[in-house]
């Protein structure tokens, strides 16, 4: 794995934000995660779901909470449709236990999200899914952040809604 050392200039919601690397800014995204939409994402238009951005913005906090005084690895994995770096995120090591998304899904704040079609699992990235889906159902069995309102849609959900 090929890890950078990253700083956080801004968090966008709870699975995207803005970096820093060798004197080059980008947006990052969590790989095989999917947290809650926040405002900021949707269309003007769209009708208001306060359920779903209440829960954007503690997926927010939450992150910008984990990433506070820590030192940001990250290793890039591809880019997405919009352009934005898929990265894995971790706090100060490569070990599984300081992986931001395993510790997001854990926390109720994002679910895992894998179009497991599109992907192989080389080295340790089977171990990586196989914790994030392991620690989504864990918070689900738990009710764990999102999971404990009944009220709830999953964010993959509320986009193939036609909210967004």
């Amino acid at each position: 794995m090929n890890a950078q050392s990253a700083i956080v200039k801004t968090v966008l919601d709870g699975d995207t934000i803005v970096l820093r690397t060798t004197g080059n800014s980008f947006s990052s995204r969590a790989r095989w995660i999917d947290a809650p939409e926040t405002r900021q994402w949707v269309k003007p238009e769209t009708p208001i779901n306060l359920n779903q951005w209440v829960w954007g913005e503690r997926a927010k906090l939450q992150l910008v909470q984990l990433l506070a005084n820590r030192q940001l690895l990250i290793v890039e994995r591809s880019r997405d449709f919009y352009g934005r770096s898929l990265c894995d995120w971790y706090l100060d090591d490569l070990n599984l236990r300081n992986n931001l998304q395993i510790q997001l899904a854990r926390l109720g704040m994002a679910a895992h999200f894998l179009p497991i079609n599109l992907y192989d699992f080389p080295g340790n990235d089977l171990d990586l899914y196989c914790e994030i889906l392991r620690a989504t159902a864990e918070a689900k069995q738990n009710k764990i952040g999102f999971w404990s309102d009944p009220k709830f849609v999953l964010p993959y959900q509320y986009r193939k809604s036609g909210k967004l």
